[in-house]
């Protein structure tokens, strides 16, 4: 009897040290329901309150989202025992009709399981209108929510998934078809047949789990065929990071990320524009990659910043560059914002 009693209390000690852990991080709701909404409301926003209750320091890893369309930010990464932090929620609802359910979910460190958290909504069908709910509509009877589907960021090894609204915007059915091909790593789910001014869902799932030669922005575009003759562009886009590091991260910082151009450089034929950029993390801060538009070049000083140093991004316009909107795009190993923007406008 005896030899089964220390296995006994081994085994009861190592079941409430995983219970502790798997539960030490808590928010003040599973779930927030925003009940019924009015068709009017394009944005919905919840602060969820997590609350450590564990004895140590809680290590927030990341924070993953169901949809392209949820915009997520900490306040605290590393919350000490007994200590909170606020995760605000913003989610883009415009267009969408029906019952509404987004998930977010928080990763932190030890945990057997994450936190998974939810946003719900309704939205009556059939009080939209669709010149305003389906804005983009390439010919034909479909009228689409948007025309990118974006996957948000997805690290190698992980998959997500983006969904958009069509509309039939006729009186009898209408079925889509994909008209090119898709890379192995997305899948395309679409709603077959869609009854006249009704509506359907769209949705690709980007799946990085085998892919390893991609990184940064990842766009590609789609063609759906909707029996009449009719061709429609859609584009497929995600942002491919990095896992977090353990310990040591770098923090990318720059004071300004926009410049106008000045009236009295409208007439140069060539501007060149610098912004600052510092690495106020305890790790290298890697440049994986810059994109600019046609005309723009944008280099940087530095592709590799140590902790505490800094570097500089130059960008050149020419010609028709001056005119117009410019965006660079910066994609970095930072694991909290791994992808930045800098605009210069005329």
């Amino acid at each position: 009897m005896r030899r089964f009693l220390i296995p006994t209390i081994i085994l009861a000690i190592l079941s409430a040290s995983c219970g502790r852990m798997a539960g030490r991080l808590s928010a003040d709701a599973a779930e927030y329901d925003f009940g019924v909404l009015d068709d009017t409301v394009t944005v919905i926003s919840h602060a969820f309150l997590l609350k450590n209750n564990g004895p140590d320091t809680c290590h927030i890893t990341r924070v993953t989202k169901s949809c392209g369309c949820t915009s997520l930010e900490v306040s605290e990464y590393n919350i000490p025992p007994g200590g909170t932090s606020s995760l605000e929620t913003s989610v883009r609802i415009a267009g969408f009709l029906d019952h509404i359910e987004k998930t977010v979910t928080v990763h932190y460190k030890d945990a057997d399981n994450p936190l998974i958290l939810k946003l719900l909504a309704d939205i009556p069908r059939g009080t939209v209108a669709p010149e305003l709910s389906y804005p983009y509509n390439a010919g034909g009877p479909a009228r689409f929510q948007a025309h990118i589907l974006f996957g948000g960021q997805i690290r190698h090894g992980e998959k997500n998934s983006a969904s958009i609204i069509v509309y039939n915007d006729s009186d009898s059915p209408l079925t889509l078809h994909l008209a090119n091909r898709l890379p192995p790593h997305v899948s395309l789910d679409l709603p077959g047949q869609v009854a006249p001014h009704e509506i359907g869902r769209i949705t690709a799932t980007f799946d990085f789990r085998r892919v390893k030669r991609i990184f940064g922005e990842y766009t590609h575009e789609i063609k759906l065929a909707d029996g009449r003759g009719h061709r429609i562009p859609l584009q497929l886009t995600a942002i491919v990071v990095e896992a977090p590091p353990e310990g040591a991260a770098p923090a990318f910082k720059a004071p300004v990320y926009t410049y106008k151009i000045l009236d009295s450089e409208k007439d140069d034929p060539e501007i060149i524009k610098n912004f600052k950029i510092r690495n106020e993390g305890e790790a290298d801060l890697i440049i994986r990659d810059i994109s600019a538009p046609e005309g723009v070049e944008a280099t940087t000083t530095l592709d590799v910043i140590p902790p505490g140093e800094e570097a500089w991004l130059s960008v050149t316009l020419r010609g028709d560059a001056l005119t117009r909107d410019t965006e660079v795009n910066l994609t970095t190993n930072d694991p909290r914002r791994p992808f930045r923007s800098f605009k210069i406008i005329p």
